[in-house]
């Protein structure tokens, strides 16, 4: 099966799936808020249905085409994220989404993309330059301690890490020098990490974290009962739509926690189905980047790639009790349009190269077997 197929059926079904567990999550808070016990589930197909269309329309445009103006996006997607602090309501603690025409938006899922697009292109134009700190490097660290730090201060801390490894990642594929690579990724980890721990929230999450894996303390009530959920299930789970915890007794289970619903109603088998869906799905994007000739669509699909399997893990380790908690979701699945929309571009963008990559392999083999040009 081509890449590009293979990678559109695994994000369907992946989305597909993620209606029912997000049904069970939230058809007990949907009655009691909206007076409708499908209202979230309606919500998230109809996100479902758009990013589906954009991913489409997004697979048959050229990767490339919006190349030249990468950095306006990326000053657009800057500047949007400033805004959260002048106009995005404080929910928990935190801003997190902008209200344009009157929806809320949470802008970071899209300056994401924008950022690895842009990092994508400036890496590949860059070349060996890289290796320049005045002519080459210094660029893409502005573009990361820029977007790290606005998004930092809002406060979001587990996405300002998010932009910091993929930054990296992006520089350890490109032709920065290894010792280089380190010291940067080194000092731009552990300045974060001192960040993090200087924040209310981030400290109580961090030593929560350190005396739950050390034993000295007692788990926190969320993450107590995403494990309490996901033990239940058992191999095989509960059942599709009889989780006790989406009756209220986990908060919010319908996001961040989504995985805790899957394993209850669904049981190892199929949560360990998923973690390998998921995998399976990263892997097929790193052979598309592998494939790629140009270095613009071999950065841009490994940064695409790289943040998929990110999300998604970071997602089901905090689900289990392995990180602490961050707010991240869990890509397709868990409630939310920014992140369902997002994930759709930057996966149609991910099919578009993989695409290129196939064209460019049948148009080699047309030549190879020699067919004449009038045939073609």
């Amino acid at each position: 099966m081509k890449l590009s197929r293979m990678i559109f059926i695994f994000v369907i079904g992946l989305i597909l799936f993620g209606m029912l567990p997000l049904l069970s999550a939230s058809f007990s808070f949907s009655q009691k808020e909206y007076g409708d016990s499908f209202h979230m589930l309606f919500n998230q197909a109809k996100y479902a249905l758009i990013g589906i269309f954009l991913l489409i329309a997004l697979a048959n445009v050229p990767y490339d085409a919006f190349r030249k103006f990468s950095a306006i996006l990326l000053i657009v997607s800057l500047i949007s994220v400033a805004a959260l602090y002048f106009y995005a309501a404080e929910i928990k603690g935190a801003k997190r989404s902008l209200p344009l025409f009157g929806v809320p938006i949470q802008v970071i899922e899209f300056a994401r993309l924008a950022f690895i697009y842009h990092l994508a292109s400036m890496l590949a134009r860059q070349g060996d330059l890289v290796n320049d700190f005045k002519k080459g490097m210094i660029y893409p660290l502005i573009w990361m301690i820029l977007f790290a730090g606005v998004i930092f201060g809002l406060p979001n801390v587990s996405n300002s890490f998010m932009f910091v490894l993929i930054g990296i990642s992006l520089l350890y594929i490109s032709k920065l020098k290894f010792l280089r690579l380190s010291l940067t990724g080194l000092v731009l980890l552990v300045t974060a990490g001192i960040g993090a721990f200087a924040t209310p929230h981030g400290r109580y999450r961090l030593i929560d974290y350190y005396n739950r894996m050390s034993g000295s303390g007692e788990t926190g009530f969320q993450i107590k009962q995403s494990m309490i959920g996901i033990g239940s299930g058992g191999i095989f789970g509960l059942g599709a739509g009889k989780s006790n915890m989406g009756n209220h007794f986990l908060p919010e289970a319908w996001g961040d926690f989504i995985f805790s619903i899957i394993g209850e109603e669904w049981g190892f088998v199929v949560t360990v189905m998923i973690v390998l869906l998921y995998l399976v799905l990263f892997l097929t994007g790193m052979k598309v980047a592998k494939d790629t000739k140009d270095l613009f669509g071999k950065y841009l699909a490994f940064g695409i790639s790289l943040s998929f399997i990110l999300y998604a893990f970071v997602n089901i380790l905090v689900a289990t009790g392995e990180l602490p908690t961050t707010g991240l979701p869990l890509p397709f699945i868990s409630q939310g349009g920014a992140s369902m929309i997002s994930m759709c571009c930057a996966f149609g963008v991910l099919i578009s190269i993989a695409i290129s990559n196939e064209r460019a392999e049948q148009a080699t083999l047309t030549e190879a077997v020699g067919i004449p040009e009038e045939e073609k």
